[in-house]
Parts: structure tokens; sequence; C-alpha cells
């Protein structure tokens, strides 16, 4: 009976071991997925920089102006009554200066939090000249994120020929602009562009999202011909844009994805940019390029 009695508490005692090595197990795999979900999401911001940036660059060679938000949150002392109906003309006309956007105000105690979405324009300086140190500046700030994406494309198998290219070309660019050669610099951009395309692969984003920053690459490197005025390069780069522009379209149509009136507008404005090629006109580009380029930021 003795015996019976304790071989029920080993039974017991392995069960519960069993129990606990399986919570323990998935608690690791649990961490192990949130961990990798981090990973993910942290590769993904990395290559929305490197977008951003490089855009941004590349589009301040020739004053390309594009339209984007920044949110601030501004804290207004309310006054009571008294001092409202006291407040001096000087006061108003101050408010009556800016101009904003979704503008939506919280009141909590003492305070109004003013949430204004301030429009951010970047282009060249006043006189039309290229603000070199300007370039140089923004261009260098790329070498400390790099550092650490490096870690990360490694982590998710980017070739290490591509990573070493990037590297090469972001030397060549920082050369290029202290010798002030503008052409030279808008296909290293370009180049550069085309290395984040790669990059975009490797990762898990969304099919809409890789498809965009694809054709994007295409319409950078169609960009930085129009700068050398090679006028039938910039063709073959938009009709491989109009290509993916293409699949891209005739996937969303399938279903109802939430992109999809983006994705469309984004396929009328390539048509009006492909239609205006014939002029080979530069201002026409830039002007169509803009829009174009705007229109697909909303995708990535």
């Amino acid at each position: 009976m003795k015996n019976k009695f304790l071989g029920w508490i080993v039974k017991f005692l392995i069960i519960l071991g069993i129990i606990g090595i399986a919570i323990f197990a998935g608690k690791l795999s649990a961490k192990a997925k949130e961990d990798g979900g981090r990973h993910k999401e942290k590769i993904e911001k990395e290559i929305d920089y490197l977008d951003a940036h490089i855009t941004s660059l590349a589009n301040k060679l020739n004053g390309i102006i594009l339209e984007s938000y920044k949110v601030s949150i501004s804290k207004i002392r309310e006054e009571n009554a008294t001092e409202k109906s006291g407040a001096n003309s000087s006061d108003k006309k101050s408010g009556e200066k800016s101009e904003t956007k979704g503008e939506e105000s919280e009141t909590s105690g003492e305070q109004t939090k003013l949430t204004k979405m301030e429009q951010e324009l970047v282009g060249k300086e006043e006189d039309g000249e290229i603000d070199w140190n300007w370039m140089e500046g923004k261009t260098e700030t790329l070498y400390s994120a790099w550092s650490t994406i490096v870690l990360d494309l490694y982590d998710i198998d980017v070739e290490s020929s591509k990573i070493l290219e990037f590297s090469n070309l972001l030397d060549k660019t920082v050369i290029d602009i202290k010798n002030k050669d503008e052409k030279s610099v808008a296909q290293t951009y370009a180049g550069l562009y085309s290395l984040v395309v790669d990059f975009s692969k490797k990762t898990e984003m969304g099919k809409e999202k890789k498809a965009a920053i694809e054709i994007k690459g295409d319409i950078i490197k169609a960009y930085a011909h129009v700068s050398s005025e090679d006028w039938d390069s910039v063709q073959a780069e938009i009709a491989s844009a109009e290509k993916k522009a293409t699949n891209l379209v005739n996937e969303v149509n399938k279903e109802d994805k939430p992109k999809k009136y983006n994705i469309n507008k984004m396929y009328i404005l390539l048509e009006e940019l492909k239609n205006s090629l014939d002029t080979k006109e530069k201002r026409i580009f830039y002007i169509k390029y803009k829009n174009l380029i705007e229109e697909i930021n909303t995708i990535i």
C-alpha cells in the first residue's frame, strides 16, 4: 500500500514537471515571437528612414518641394473671462497668423492642448542655388544610422555584397557633393535608393508597400537621368515603373484593398508623367514627378 502511494506521488510529480516545462517553453516561444515581431517592425522603420531620407536629398538637388506635415502640440494657458475680454488686438492678430490643418483641442484643467498639422516644405535656397553644405551634412547623417541598420540587414539575410555596395556608394556620394557634381550626385542617390529597394524585398512588409517602393525606385532613377537630359534612359525607367504599376493595379482591383484609391491614382499620375516625356522639358517633368512621388508616399 505504501509503495502504491509513493508511486502515485512520483507520477504526480512527473506530471507537474511536464506541465511546468510546457509552460516555460510556451513563455519562451511567446517571448521569441514578440521579440521577432519587434525586430521586424524595427527593420521596416529603418527602411522607411532610408526611403524618406534619400528621397528628400535627391529632391533637394532640383528644389522639388514635397508637401509633408508634422504634428506639434502646444499648451495654451486659459485665461479667466475678465482677462479674455481685456485681450489686446495684437494677441488677436498673432492668433490669426497661424494657418493650420486638422486642428483640434483638448481642455484639461487650466490648459488647452492644441494639436496642429504644420506644413513643412523642403526645396532649394531662395537664390536657386544648391546648398551644398546642407547636402553634405544631411548625407553624412546617414552614416550614423547606417552603422546600426547594417546589423539588422545581415539578420534578414541581405547579401553582404549589397551592403558593401551601399557603403561604397555612400562614400562616393559625399565625395561628389564636395566636388559639387550635381549630375553624379543625382545618380548616386538613385543608386542608393535602388539598394533600398533590394533591402525591402528581404523584409516582411506588405506586398503593396514593397511594390510601391520598387516603382518609386524606377521613378527616382528616371529623375536622375533627367539631370543629364538622357531622355532615352528616362523613357526606359518610366516604362519599367509602368509595368510594375500595372501589375499592382490589377492585383488590388481584384478585391477591395485599403490603398486601392491611392494605387489607382498613382497609376494615373504615372501615365501623365509618361505622356509628358515627348516634350523633353525638365520643368514639366519635375512638376509631374513631384505629384507622383507624393502619391507613392501615401502607399509607402
